[in-house]
């Protein structure tokens, strides 16, 4: 990367003080008519102004004081920011035609990557970057000053100007000496434009960042905004259902605007929300210090439902990584040259999220790359992304790291090795070796960066490593390269090149005895010296024509020494040392002139199909294709879009595969695919331009073919056609009640999450609130009112058999009125099963199985009833006994009732759903166990109570 300056300008009163013709000539650029530009701006031209307060608006006027109208579009106009981005398209082109700015080409794929200025509204960063890495920050001063004074004097030709006290600019390079960069002040001053190091913070759209990233600033920064929040909160009175919604779309929201940008680990996301949970909690009902994995926990698991912060962080990383690319957007190019830039620093064929952290991660810089990174593989999240990878050159090569990492040396010494193997410019085993691969050249043994190859790959400036760094070089290639000290010639000596290398500057054809030296775009030939000595000299032509015919067939890559000479009359000799042969290319692979016997027998699995209104090739014209498709992810993840969309991703695999037994190229005339498809959903999805969300249904089906129709060497064009129409992971919540007994391992896997994230959403807001706190025992029984100190005694309000009330006693508690509420809420339930149809066995056993609750000696009940599936309902019984009688009363229940039911309802010719039935089987247990509390409130609060 080459050096670079980025200014960060913000400019005064933006949107007040447009001129009223430089925006209407603006716009009139993008094709709006002067009749609805002179209706708009003739109506700020003539308003009157007046001030509103709470007791009504101002009597007196406030209208311009000459005939010159005010200016500026007005603050709240909806127009307002459409004709600030029309002028600054006009000043963001001037700043290109001047040639601001900066342009570089990708580490490893050379692809182009342009940037001139990043505007949001009047907020612009302008940057200058140096033309080759080589060049310093402090050579491209004169065009930083010139590139600022253009877009100063271009803002304030449409009537704004920069405002130097929220203006400020960083230098990207190793050093810097201190150069000032001038700024035009309001009134014309010039002053000095505020120079900020590389890790200070600045803030810019609201958050505090820094081209290094400072993240004990920041972390300072969030834990004061979360004080300020828990101190405004804390005074203020709020009912109970307002205070957890008023959390997460308040505070919640102002700590994940800068997520993007931030890596704060688990333990500093739970230091900057304390306050804020401590604030709420109490205010919505909970106890403070509330188990903080329920606190985390989604509704779905009977948790409270509040997102932990670091979770949202990560999925905001993952944003940035998957919606980019897959929209396409500049930043997802900005993405794609980082990976890059990476991938060649740690030198593997791997990209950079797919190699192993702890091998290759000390040869990462400290970026935000590394950063997500570091946060992805600590989760086990594996990401894979399509770049160029990093290829040998010839028979036995092998990537330097990789042989770093196999003869495994330690992570110092690997750091070292790989900064020798970078300074270089060496990615492979034969970027250091002669062109016979048989020893290690003379250059890259002394450390000396080789001037025989052009690079392949745009290489980063590198400082050389000292000497003792260059002796730990030479140990490690004697040791596992060349097996002695004192030699250079490999033990393993390399085979035939893979292809023709343009990258090796020097050829030799052996056929005509001619040296060539490869200069720009063509090659110079040098005419073997008539020397009698074994070795073989060239010179190297003066003058030449650069009318010069092609390469020969028949050159290989030559090992030389050049000699200049130091009189202008005589020519430099170039000494030939070794040269290599290469392998010869393969003849291109013809396809088979009736390939359609021989296609695979595949079955579409969708409604769709594939016409190609073109010939591919002969044997393809008008064949039909069937392919069978296997829709990825999760029974519940399945819908007929997703069904859709594997088969529009399947045909255009099958149309890649055709395409490249036809040899079709990317740029080379395309032929015409008409793709129809009954679901405009899923079309929309594939050939919209808008963008993709990663929080949306389907983005990784959508964001692959829509990866596949930009790689695709044809013309695919969208059709809808009418059809007929038919018919995630746990959170910490579970691993919680493992370590509290309420789950085995074993039973975490019989409860039927589904159903129950289905239940606890369906239910009233007070009792989402309510079941984690019972559930967990963390609510108002006796036990911790007493520790709470708000009651004298932590005995059972109803009894006097319990000296110490916890939320197990509630529902078992022995008195009169206890056990009159349990039985008219036991035959309520029963009463409901009967209602909703329930199959008679699961019917019977429920009601059995939860008189266990008040009476454990009764045990699992052997229920004696038919059943259209006698085996399944014994397998459900044993799962639900492993969850236990309190279990199904808090809204465990085992998935194989819904099976069971489900087969009831077909048995029986019923159309109901067993999916709604489970749902509202798990709320009618858990207003169960709300009954009973409420009975036990009502006798503690009543006026009778000595409680």
């Amino acid at each position: 990367m080459p050096s670079r300056r980025w200014i960060s300008n913000d400019a005064k009163s933006c949107f007040d003080r447009i001129v009223h013709w430089v925006a209407i000539i603006s716009l009139m650029r993008f094709g709006i008519q002067w009749r609805t530009l002179r209706s708009m701006f003739v109506t700020l031209m003539k308003s009157k102004h007046r001030v509103r307060t709470g007791f009504g608006d101002s009597d007196r006027v406030f209208t311009p004081p000459t005939l010159i109208p005010f200016q500026g579009c007005g603050q709240g106009n909806g127009a307002g920011p459409p004709v600030w981005v029309a002028i600054s398209s006009i000043l963001l082109g001037m700043m290109i035609s001047k040639g601001f700015g900066f342009d570089f080409l990708m580490s490893i794929s050379w692809a182009p990557l342009l940037a001139d200025c990043f505007c949001f509204v009047d907020d612009t960063d302008v940057c200058q970057a140096a033309p080759s890495p080589d060049q310093s920050g402090e050579s491209i001063v004169p065009a930083v000053a010139k590139a600022l004074q253009w877009w100063s004097n271009g803002v304030r030709l449409t009537g704004g100007a920069i405002r130097p006290d929220k203006s400020f600019w960083y230098l990207i390079d190793f050093k810097h000496v201190g150069i000032a960069v001038e700024l035009d002040d309001l009134d014309g001053t010039s002053v000095h434009l505020k120079w900020l190091e590389a890790d200070e913070l600045a803030k810019t759209l609201g958050i505090l960042m820094s081209p290094c990233s400072n993240s004990k600033a920041q972390l300072v920064v969030m834990q004061g905004k979360a004080k300020a929040w828990a101190d405004q909160i804390q005074p203020s009175f709020l009912q109970q259902y307002d205070v957890l919604p008023l959390l997460c779309t308040t505070i919640q929201k102002t700590l994940e605007y800068p997520m993007a940008l931030t890596f704060f680990s688990p333990q500093e996301w739970d230091q900057i929300l304390s306050p804020v949970l401590r604030a709420s909690l109490p205010k919505a009902g909970i106890c403070r210090n509330f188990p903080r994995a329920m606190v985390y926990a989604p509704i779905a698991l009977q948790g409270v439902g509040v997102p932990h912060p670091y979770g949202l962080q990560v999925i905001k990383h993952l944003d940035m990584l998957l919606r980019h690319p897959a929209n396409q957007t500049k930043t997802g190019a900005f993405l794609e040259a980082v990976l890059q830039a990476h991938q060649l620093k740690t030198g593997t064929s791997y990209g950079l999220f797919q190699q192993v952290y702890s091998n290759t991660s000390i040869l990462a810089s400290d970026m935000w790359a590394k950063r997500t990174w570091s946060e992805l593989d600590s989760l086990s999240i594996h990401l894979e992304f399509d770049s160029p990878s990093l290829q040998p050159m010839r028979q036995g090569d092998q990537l330097l790291v990789d042989l770093f990492i196999d003869s495994l040396v330690d992570q110092h010494t690997l750091k070292w090795l790989n900064w020798c193997r970078i300074f270089l410019h060496a990615v492979t085993l034969s970027d250091i070796v002669n062109a016979e691969g048989t020893a290690i050249t003379l250059d890259a043994w002394k450390g000396i960066r080789a001037d025989y190859l052009a690079d392949r790959y745009q290489w980063p400036r590198t400082a050389r490593p000292s000497n003792q760094w260059w002796t730990m070089w030479q140990q490690w290639i004697s040791t596992h390269l060349t097996g002695h000290s004192n030699r250079r010639r490999l033990s393993s000596p390399l085979g035939l090149w893979h292809s023709a290398d343009l990258s090796w500057k020097w050829q030799y054809s052996p056929s005509t005895n001619t040296l060539f030296h490869h200069e720009g775009q063509i090659w110079i030939p040098s005419e073997p010296t008539s020397s009698t000595s074994r070795q073989r000299t060239f010179y190297l032509p003066r003058h030449f024509n650069l009318d010069l015919p092609p390469l020969p067939v028949n050159t290989v890559r030559a090992l030389v020494s050049v000699f200049s000479s130091r009189s202008p009359s005589h020519k430099s000799r170039v000494l030939l040392h070794s040269t290599g042969p290469h392998q010869p290319a393969e003849t291109p692979h013809q396809p088979a002139e009736t390939p359609a016997p021989h296609l695979p027998s595949l079955i579409f699995g969708t409604n769709l199909a594939v016409w190609l209104s073109q010939v591919l090739t002969a044997g393809f014209q008008r064949n039909i294709i069937w392919i069978t498709c296997q829709t990825p992810g999760k029974f519940e993840d399945q819908s007929s879009t997703r069904s859709e969309l594997i088969g529009l991703m399947a045909s255009l695999l099958v149309l890649e595969w055709m395409a490249q037994l036809a040899q079709l190229k990317l740029f080379a005339s395309q032929p015409l695919v008409e793709m129809a498809c009954d679901g405009l959903i899923a079309l929309d999805k594939s050939f919209s331009e808008a963008h993709l969300s990663l929080s949306g249904a389907q983005f990784d089906l959508a964001s692959t073919i829509r990866a596949l129709l930009c790689h695709l060497p044809l013309q695919v064009h969208r059709h809808h056609v009418k059809g007929s129409h038919h018919g995630a992971g746990l959170s910490s919540c579970p691993s919680y009640w493992s370590s509290k007994d309420r789950l085995s391992e074993q039973s975490i896997r019989e409860v039927d999450w589904l159903s129950l994230a289905r239940a606890m959403k369906a239910l009233p807001a007070n009792l989402q609130r309510w079941t984690p706190k019972h559930i967990s025992g963390m609510t108002g029984v006796g036990k911790f009112l007493a520790i709470w100190k708000r009651s004298a005694t932590s005995s059972c309000p109803r009894c006097s058999s319990c000296p110490v009330e916890d939320h197990l006693h509630v529902p078992r508690c022995s008195a009169p009125t206890a056990a009159a509420e349990w039985s008219k809420r036991h035959l309520a339930f029963r009463t409901w099963m009967q209602t909703q149809q329930t199959a008679p066995e699961i019917e019977a056993f429920l009601f059995e199985y939860l008189k266990t609750v008040r009476q454990p000696t009764l045990g699992v009940p052997n229920v004696r009833a038919w059943s259209c599936q006698p085996h399944l309902f014994q397998r459900a019984i044993s799962s639900q006994a492993k969850l236990g009688a309190q279990g199904l009363l808090e809204g465990l229940v085992s998935p194989k009732w819904r099976h069971l039911q489900a087969l009831h309802f077909s048995y029986i010719g019923s159309k109901k759903s067993a999916n709604l039935w489970a749902s509202r089987l798990i709320q009618q247990l858990i207003r169960i166990g709300h009954y009973m509390w409420k009975d036990r409130n009502r006798l503690a609060h009543s006026e009778d109570s000595s409680w």
